[in-house]
């Protein structure tokens, strides 16, 4: 299951789940030239990329509208479930937080028609 808050949404892909490193390390080189390795366990979130494609994951239009009235609210947090799952989340507003695209598309669209597209968050 893939819900943020109450909205409920189909099985769209994580697509940079692995692309976090939970520590990083730097190196630096004494005056008799021994290594030094410094790690630390990494003080920024990871990123939360969700997508659809035109084949599979479609969003209706209506889920679509409940997603950007929860990305307008500023500095919110909201509970986001993937697979069983749980983390604390905001939306990338320093990206653009939700980009869909039209199945269909049609110059008077309804709530039931469908979208795909890319949904950006961030764990807090």
């Amino acid at each position: 299951m893939v819900k943020i808050d109450t909205i409920e949404l189909p099985d769209l892909i994580w697509v940079d789940e692995f692309d976090y490193l939970s520590t990083s390390s730097s190196k630096d080189r004494t005056l008799g030239y021994n290594v030094l390795v410094w790690s630390s366990k990494n003080k920024f979130q990871r990123n939360i990329t969700l997508q659809g494609d035109e084949n599979r994951a479609w969003l209706t239009r209506k889920q679509v509208k409940e997603l950007e009235k929860l990305a307008s609210i500023p500095d919110a947090v909201f509970d986001f479930e993937y697979n069983g799952k749980k983390y604390k989340v905001r939306f990338r507003h320093e990206d653009v937080p939700i980009e869909v695209y039209p199945i269909l598309p049609r110059t008077n669209p309804d709530d039931k028609d469908y979208y795909y597209g890319t949904i950006r968050l961030q764990e807090v």
